[in-house]
């Protein structure tokens, strides 16, 4: 949250005219948002200063400003900490316990947040309009762990001295099973899809450290709590690694920022070399709820295979001296990029393989969705059309339908070629759903297209 000193500042700066006051077309200029949402409108900015503006002179005088931004709204920050919008404050939900162990009471080994409960925390912070706020600024691929820590965990966490993790778990502290290595630049939207694919192809509800939401980020000295400082000084990453957990370490990789350009994960690749633990890609190569979309396209598939030097990576000042000491007393930097090219070749063509997956699917909601039909129908409709007209010949028509029902086969064996080569059941789709969809495919191939 800015101080005061710095909202003040901030006021003069919007304030172009001088007056004293915002007017719509000032506030408007505030939270323009470049790169990726979409700008505040006249009528979002008029529905902010109506909730705010305690005169009725229809502006924001410098303590209605103050008020505003101090009590109703939370800061979004661009990726270099810039304000580029304000969000309200996210109502902590009833179904949040609001107590638990403590951290400080908790070894690191069980500051576990299993994939269920990851993902229903999402959800959560989801269905609130501060979570609409930061897609409305930010682009939804956009939101990033940082948002979700200063949005939802730091408030709803504060004052209990328990991560979101423990919150969740209660008096039942489960061993941590997998390592989940993550950038907090990292997009909310796809980890959470990556996660939920992974819990369907396993069958498993693994017991994660994921650290945004198995750590206490507050920093206010509650009872049970610790600092940052002081959970690092117990070194998580390294005891869960020393206890080799199950399931190995999950490297989970966003199209939205590269996972080693921040020394932590580069820390947490080189603790898993050294004590020999399986590390596998996590990812989803399509993201959907109410679409579906691609998200490792061709070119965000060749920009990680370009190469890596994890000794650019950066982190805060005070820890990146002690981390690249402990990397460069193992082997240095060199060995941990090969490793990882490694690791990204074989994931490309996991990639390359899983996209080329995803597009049969697309074929398949096509044909299942009767597009192929509708279209079919429609030029059909046409044909006949023209020729009650005069406009071509009986003997045209004819030709042209038959080339037409020949397209049409093609984009049906297309679509179920596409199906029979899909050698998984998606994740976001039920059996019996896939079932219903491979037979009408097979069912369209096989009949006579009916004119709409």
């Amino acid at each position: 949250m800015p101080t005061k000193d710095e909202l003040l500042d901030a006021f003069d700066t919007f304030d172009l005219d001088g007056s004293g006051t915002l007017s719509v077309d000032e506030l408007v200029g505030i939270f323009t948002r470049p790169g990726g949402g979409q700008p505040m409108t006249h009528d979002d900015a008029m529905a902010f200063i109506c909730q705010h503006d305690k005169d009725g002179d229809g502006e924001l005088n410098i303590k209605e400003f103050l008020d505003a931004m101090m009590s109703a709204s939370v800061p979004i920050l661009d990726a270099h900490g810039k304000v580029i919008g304000q969000a309200p404050a996210a109502p902590r939900p009833e179904e949040l316990p609001k107590s638990g162990k403590g951290i400080a009471n908790v070894v690191p080994t069980q500051w576990s947040i299993s994939t269920a409960q990851w993902l229903a925390f999402i959800d959560m912070c989801k269905v609130t309009d501060t979570w609409k706020a930061l897609e409305r600024v930010k682009g939804r691929y956009n939101i990033n762990m940082y948002d979700v820590k200063d949005h939802f965990v730091v408030p709803w966490t504060k004052g209990t001295g328990c991560s979101v993790a423990l919150l969740m778990n209660g008096d039942d502290t489960p061993e941590v099973d997998t390592m989940v290595s993550h950038a907090w630049a990292g997009s909310v939207v796809e980890s959470y899809f990556a996660l939920k694919r992974s819990a369907y192809v396993t069958q498993a509800d693994d017991h994660l450290f994921f650290c945004t939401l198995s750590m206490y980020q507050p920093e206010d000295g509650a009872a049970g709590g610790l600092s940052i400082g002081e959970q690092l000084e117990l070194r998580p990453f390294a005891a869960i690694i020393d206890s080799r957990p199950g399931k190995g370490m999950q490297l989970l990789h966003t199209t939205l920022f590269d996972l080693y350009k921040r020394t932590w994960t580069v820390h947490e690749v080189d603790e898993a070399m050294h004590a020999n633990i399986h590390m596998e890609p996590l990812f989803d190569t399509s993201t959907r709820d109410d679409s579906f979309e691609m998200r490792w396209e061709e070119g965000a598939i060749h920009a990680l295979m370009e190469g890596v030097n994890t000794a650019e990576s950066e982190c805060r000042p005070e820890d990146k001296a002690m981390l690249f000491a402990l990397i460069e007393e193992r082997g240095g930097f060199q060995r941990l990029d090969e490793q990882i090219m490694r690791a990204r070749h074989e994931m490309s063509e996991i990639m390359h393989h899983e996209t080329k997956q995803a597009m049969g699917m697309v074929h398949m909601r096509t044909a299942a969705g009767g597009e192929f039909q509708w279209e079919y129908g429609a030029r059909s409709q046409d044909i006949a059309q023209r020729a009650a007209a005069g406009e071509i010949s009986a003997e045209e028509a004819e030709a042209e339908k038959i080339e037409v029902k020949e397209a049409f086969d093609q984009q049906i064996q297309e679509a179920r070629d596409a199906v029979m080569e899909l050698e998984y059941i998606p994740w976001f789709l039920e059996d019996d759903d896939f079932t219903r969809l491979l037979e009408l495919t097979e069912n369209l191939h096989h009949r006579e297209p009916q004119a709409y």
